[in-house]
């Protein structure tokens, strides 16, 4: 945690900047800077951890991982310098530092809508330790397919937030059209998939045959939710779109933290 600890301001850097340049309507940078750091991140993770001679295990992987956030910050930071994006800057100064209310506003319901997730690793220390791995194998599976529809949410809502903003009310409401057909789509893709590989997901991840049963049998479960999940990611988009956060954040406050 320590180490990991070192990565976050980077990580909130490039965060800001990610969205400073999608309000410009800029979304291809963050990309090029993911493209170019994930490598790097992957090289990282085998020098600092397995590396027989510099190596130095598990602290290792969070090691990089902090390198490759400050990275990307810098990367990004460059890329707003010299290649696009800095028109929008208007340099720093000491109004920085009032009128955060409605900033806070909107961020708050959006803590809120994460943290929701969050319950699931604290309840996963109550149950047996097949049952853990089946639900970390899951829980990962469910979280790298979610960067699907979390991606469209964010061009849907960056989309409906600008087009509101000039005034355009119908093209907003046929952005958030296009983006409930697109979480239609990807949601029977993703069920579709999981449905399918059932029975191979477990093996991908352990040789435990029970793990591998277990998960196999709750898969067709995983696989109905993932196609509500495409929904809930995109329609968290279109909220965010149009200034509503605090919907999305008290609906997965109440589902999550209430129904487990």
């Amino acid at each position: 945690m320590k180490v990991a600890l070192v990565g976050v301001p980077a990580y909130a850097i490039f965060e800001v900047e990610k969205t400073f340049l999608q309000a410009q309507g800029i979304f291809s940078a963050s990309t090029y800077v993911l493209f170019l750091t994930t490598p790097i991140n992957v090289i990282l993770c085998y020098v600092l951890v397995w590396n027989p001679k510099i190596g130095f295990g598990f602290l290792g992987a969070p090691a990089a991982v902090c390198i490759t956030y400050w990275l990307q910050a810098v990367l990004l930071t460059l890329y707003i310098a010299y290649v696009n994006g800095k028109q929008a800057w208007c340099g720093f100064s000491n109004r920085a530092f009032i009128d955060w209310g409605p900033m806070i506003k909107l961020a708050i319901p959006g803590i809120i809508m994460w943290a929701a997730f969050e319950i699931l690793s604290l309840a996963a220390a109550f149950i047996s330790s097949n049952a853990l791995a089946a639900q970390s194998i899951l829980g990962t599976t469910t979280s790298i397919l979610f960067q699907i529809p979390f991606a469209v949410s964010v061009a849907v809502s960056t989309r409906i937030g600008n087009l509101l903003g000039a005034g355009l009310v119908k093209s907003a409401n046929m952005a958030a059209n296009v983006g409930t057909v697109m979480a239609l789509i990807l949601g029977l893709f993703t069920w579709a998939g999981l449905f399918l590989l059932r029975h191979t997901l477990g093996k991908l991840f352990t040789g435990d045959a029970k793990v591998i049963a277990l998960v196999a049998s709750i898969v067709p479960l995983v696989a109905g939710f993932a196609i509500l999940d495409c929904f809930s990611a995109v329609a968290g988009g279109i909220l965010r779109g149009t200034g509503k956060q605090k919907i999305g954040g008290c609906a997965n406050a109440s589902s999550f933290f209430g129904f487990h």
